[in-house]
């Protein structure tokens, strides 16, 4: 049995699952942090040492398996990621889903389109769930706005429709309850969120920087301040 499995996986699994199972109010930020790690070690060395047993096996009945991970917490980007997390299932659903259905040489509706029908079947693949749904649009949407231009902005927008919606539904009830500080920390979480996303985008796409710093700042400086700026400055 591979040692990634034994002597890893196993022993972080009890970590993190003793961490999960006695979550409470009084629970600290440190602890729950901890559990997140863990949980994060276990299920690339549990899958990972699962592979390895299976390549293994595949080459004492003379088959011959590619590696199925690729040091893909390494990864820079949500794209490097799947091309190093789960190959052999990333290149299942390119060969046989994304590239039939055209993949990228089409239109940018029907490129979208195709994304997210892989993306809502790999969810469905992981488990018949609406937790695993949610999970494969996330990464639909994650990817959307890491490999379009423009999409931050829009979503922006969207955003700014959304927090309008959701003053008159839950949001407000939660701000008459007395939490309007909680939400407000979350509004500008999301804001700070979505401008880095959008800085990320344009420093990738500038070959004139060789790192992000300056082409960063002079995005804060000039071009950054639209859409975001503006709608934080006008305190939605």
């Amino acid at each position: 049995m591979d040692s990634q499995k034994v002597l890893i996986a196993n022993y972080v699994a009890q970590v993190a699952d003793n961490v999960f199972d006695h979550l409470a109010g009084n629970t600290s930020v440190l602890m729950v942090w901890l559990g997140a790690v863990y949980y994060t070690l276990q299920i690339y060395f549990d899958f990972s040492g699962y592979s390895d047993m299976a390549i293994g096996l595949g080459k004492m009945f003379g088959f011959h398996f590619l590696e199925n991970f690729n040091y893909p917490y390494i990864s820079k980007s949500i794209t490097e990621f799947w091309r190093r997390w789960h190959i052999s299932l990333s290149l299942w659903f390119r060969d046989y889903v994304y590239i039939p259905l055209g993949g990228n040489r089409v239109k940018k509706t029907r490129w979208i389109w195709n994304l997210f029908v892989v993306w809502l079947l790999t969810g469905l693949w992981h488990g018949a769930n609406w937790t695993f749904l949610v999970w494969g649009l996330l990464y639909f949407v994650l990817l959307l706005a890491e490999k379009t231009d423009g999409v931050c902005q829009k979503a922006g927008k969207i955003l700014t429709c959304v927090y309008h919606a959701g003053r008159h539904t839950g949001v407000g009830h939660f701000q008459s309850a007395g939490s309007g500080q909680r939400a407000a920390v979350y509004r500008q979480y999301v804001w700070d969120w979505c401008c880095w996303v959008c800085r990320q985008r344009v420093c990738r796409n500038n070959k004139k920087y060789r790192d992000c710093s300056g082409c960063c700042a002079d995005w804060d400086n000039t071009a950054g301040q639209t859409d975001f700026h503006k709608i934080k400055s006008n305190k939605v």
